[in-house]
């Protein structure tokens, strides 16, 4: 009486997983979530690449470079709803064989004058069509690794191919002065929103943010810089510590290595600015910006006194973003 329910369950029994389809966004993107705890970062990936180039045994997390197998990727949202489908997939398939069988039985029974048998199920017979799970909206930065030349796209950063866990010094770098440029252009949105609850702590924290996107940007040239430098034919193969910190010493490398240095891509005004900001740089990170006698005599600055402490405008960062970005657009095919 049963034979196709009984069927079904033996098919069922007899198959280890059940394949549901994810349908990407409108740009062929489908989403990803970091397994570490710590981060959560959700991404996504193309959906070919994600076939055809990435590997089972390793996917990265663009954000924080934690690596896991692919499987462990999946965004919660998207195993709930697939387990959600699963079950509702096996309850179709019992009711449609279930619906199988009463037809068959109300077909085979014998017609007799006052008796009559059949079988019902109630609800309509499932029509057991896989939809896929949709994927969440596109997201607006693209990148492609310069390696394995994957696809992918992230919310504001990108420090690591997911495919193959390159780190790209120079999206590291324009990523760095991203998120630079972001903070001085919320900085009064932010000042004015904590002003609302405590205008004290408001103060602090405009100030602190200015002066620690200064520090970024110094940080930032040093890292780019020290990479671009060592790649170069003639470059010394020990270099001082952070001595692209420092514009003459840093100045001084690249003249003896390509015969070129920052006086010659800069203007002489230009060149005494970005010493002049990095020498402030370096009070803020070793005397909590209090002018001391170093300070006078390697800038000449005679707007400060001794023991006086300096101050740092938005200004001060945009040109500071300005210069910074003259010169590295001179390292472009030196190396």
């Amino acid at each position: 009486m049963f034979e196709e329910l009984l069927r079904e369950l033996e098919r069922l029994g007899q198959e280890k997983s059940i394949s549901i389809p994810i349908k990407p966004d409108a740009d062929g993107y489908i989403d990803k979530e970091c397994p570490n705890e710590e981060c959560k970062y959700q991404f996504k990936v193309h959906g070919e690449d994600w076939s055809n180039i990435f590997k089972d045994e390793a996917v990265f997390c663009p954000l924080c470079g934690h690596s896991a197998v692919a499987e462990n990727f999946t965004p919660p949202e998207q195993i709930n709803e697939a387990a959600e489908y699963a079950l509702k997939h096996i309850e179709d398939r019992i009711s449609r064989a279930m619906h199988e069988d009463a037809e068959q039985f109300n077909r085979s029974q014998p017609k007799y004058k006052f008796l009559k048998l059949s079988m019902h199920v109630k609800g309509d017979k499932p029509q057991l069509v896989m939809f896929p799970i949709s994927s969440s909206e596109e997201l607006r930065l693209k990148i492609q690794c310069k390696v394995c030349k994957s696809r992918y796209a992230v919310i504001g950063c990108g420090y690591f191919c997911p495919s193959c866990g390159h780190n790209s010094i120079e999206r590291l770098f324009h990523t760095s002065l991203q998120k630079i440029r972001a903070k001085i252009k919320n900085i009064d949105i932010i000042r004015a929103a904590i002003a609302k609850e405590n205008p004290d702590e408001a103060e602090i924290t405009y100030r602190s943010l200015i002066e620690s996107a200064l520090t970024d940007c110094v940080v930032a040239f040093q890292r780019y810089s020290e990479h671009n430098y060592k790649n170069l034919p003639n470059a010394i193969p020990t270099i001082p510590m952070n001595v692209f910190q420092r514009v003459d010493d840093g100045s001084a490398l690249w003249k003896a290595a390509i015969g070129e240095g920052y006086e010659d891509w800069l203007t002489d005004a230009e060149f005494f600015e970005l010493k002049l900001l990095f020498q402030k740089r370096h009070l803020l990170s070793h005397t909590e910006g209090i002018v001391d006698e170093r300070y006078v005599k390697n800038t000449g600055d005679n707007k400060y006194n001794i023991g006086q402490r300096i101050i740092i405008n938005v200004s001060d960062v945009e040109r500071a973003l300005e210069l910074i970005g003259k010169i590295t657009e001179r390292f472009a095919g030196r190396a």
